[in-house]
């Protein structure tokens, strides 16, 4: 007979957009007494700002609805690897100022300083020394609009991503077919 074993189990706590009922939002690295704002609901735009009550639930408020404009994000891992190569990411956001001249106005603030990297890199936590919320982990490079033809597949074609990231022909060199230092292409989270 096979031996049971015990099995650990993860629990990640979303919540339901309150305008939409789509939208996700994840809020289970969030302690009880941290309040966030604003996030954009990638459904249906709505802005959402909110607390976690001492009971460990999100209460929230939202606002207006703007149009979302997809983009390309490019960040940089503050911490260098051990050769002195820096980590690159590229991930799917959305513009929620709903105006084309606004892409990356903001940015800067919101990957450096504002938004913790599990929000977009979809992974359950990350860890800085004793920190389980590290924000400014990446530093932000640029932003520009998603192509219309862009897909998740695009991440291998390197030479597409430099046009778009101009910077990352600098930072990054390709050898026996791999891209050094590593490059992270993620979805929205």
């Amino acid at each position: 007979m096979t031996e049971t074993i015990p099995v650990t189990l993860t629990v990640k706590k979303f919540f339901d957009c309150p305008a939409c009922g789509q939208g996700e939002f994840r809020y289970d690295h969030l302690e009880p007494g941290r309040s966030w704002g604003s996030w954009a609901c990638d459904e249906c735009g709505v802005w959402i700002d909110g607390t976690i009550s001492a009971a460990g639930l999100p209460q929230v408020k939202y606002s207006e609805k703007l149009p979302n404009i997809p983009t390309l994000v490019l960040l940089r891992l503050r911490k260098p690897l051990k050769d002195g190569a820096f980590v690159h990411a590229v991930i799917e956001a959305k513009c929620h100022d709903g105006k084309e001249d606004l892409i990356g106005s903001g940015d800067e603030f919101l990957y450096n300083e504002h938004t913790c990297p599990t929000n977009w890199l979809g992974i359950a936590i990350i860890i800085d020394g004793e920190d389980t919320d590290p924000h400014g982990v990446f530093e932000w490079v640029a932003t520009v609009k998603r192509p219309d033809d862009w897909d998740m597949d695009n991440e291998r074609d390197f030479d597409g991503l430099c046009e778009l990231f101009p910077a990352l022909r600098e930072a990054c060199t390709v050898i026996d077919g791999e891209l050094t230092p590593p490059l992270i292409v993620a979805p929205v989270g």
